[in-house]
């Protein structure tokens, strides 16, 4: 591609991600906008190169720090650098034997992703409990702002939810982040491998393998949470939650593979994830799946 393509295709991905970004401060009905702030971004990564993104991000950054600096902040570190991170790891590879290319994992990717993920909450949690009131005054103002948002009688319930289990506001936000790069960075694939855009080919979801330090890091985090005090404790419950995102999506690979040995694996597949969306609770089902296949190889065991 031209240099002057390059840089037109990377400065209007930055303009139009700036956009999106910003395009909550219009209104609250705008903020399924922001949420795919990442997918020109991805396109511009994943179909043109790692400096193209760059520069889409610098130019999103400054559309950013124009509006409001601590917004350009936030979208360097949310936005920006898992972007980067992503491309950067998507677009390696290595020829093996004769006219065979391997590309950088998926699973070790997501596990990459997920890593940043729980350093930048761990480091908010520290950051947090260095300030005035500590972590117990950030709690007590979630609180505060959960019973003047739904009531004293509804917020009850959440009340207690925050008071003895704090870290999952944090988890939970740090789980969100997580899909949503998934979500945009498959959006992007999906749309590039459609033109005949994309530097790598797609994968799948039972392609999904996670290195094995990622085990013995969540295991690390349940120990932090369990027999830490203070804000040891509060990181390692956080941490513990976000960690477990990728072993749900090894769990939805599982599930995939074993759907595929089936005539009907379809329309399991969209029972499984019905139920998923319905009831919820069998997402701690797929976690359990993906950390057992993740120390025994259930798919492996399957084939053979």
């Amino acid at each position: 591609m031209p240099t002057q393509l390059v840089l037109t295709v990377a400065a209007v991905a930055g303009l139009l991600a700036g956009g999106l970004y910003l395009s909550v401060l219009v209104g609250p009905a705008f903020i399924l906008f922001q949420y795919f702030t990442q997918l020109p971004l991805f396109m511009v990564g994943l179909g043109v190169g790692i400096i193209a993104v760059l520069l889409s991000g610098c130019v999103a950054f400054v559309v950013a720090m124009i509006a409001e600096p601590i917004l350009g902040l936030v979208f360097l570190v949310g936005y920006v650098g898992p972007t980067l991170l992503v491309t950067h790891r998507a677009l390696l590879n290595r020829s093996v034997k004769e006219s065979q290319v391997e590309w950088y994992p998926i699973g070790r990717l997501l596990a990459e992703v997920s890593i940043y993920v729980t350093a930048v909450v761990v480091l908010g949690i520290i950051w947090l409990s260095a300030q005035g009131g500590g972590l117990e005054g950030a709690i007590e103002s979630l609180v505060s702002q959960l019973r003047s948002i739904l009531g004293a009688d509804v917020a009850r319930g959440g009340d207690l939810l925050l008071s003895q289990n704090g870290f999952v506001v944090p988890g939970l936000i740090g789980i969100s982040w997580i899909v949503m790069m998934v979500i945009n960075g498959s959006l992007a694939q999906w749309l590039l491998r459609r033109s005949g855009r994309n530097l790598r080919p797609s994968s799948a979801l039972q392609d999904v393998k996670l290195p094995t330090w990622l085990g013995y890091l969540l295991g690390v985090s349940i120990l932090a949470l369990l027999w830490g005090n203070g804000a040891l404790s509060f990181a390692g419950g956080a941490a513990m939650m976000i960690l477990m995102t990728p072993f749900f999506f090894q769990g939805v690979g599982v599930v995939h593979q074993w759907c595929r040995r089936s005539s009907s694996g379809n329309l399991i597949l969209v029972v499984f994830y019905l139920l998923i969306l319905v009831l919820q609770w069998p997402i701690l089902l797929v976690i359990v799946l993906g950390i057992v296949d993740h120390w025994f190889d259930l798919r492996r065991q399957g084939t053979a």
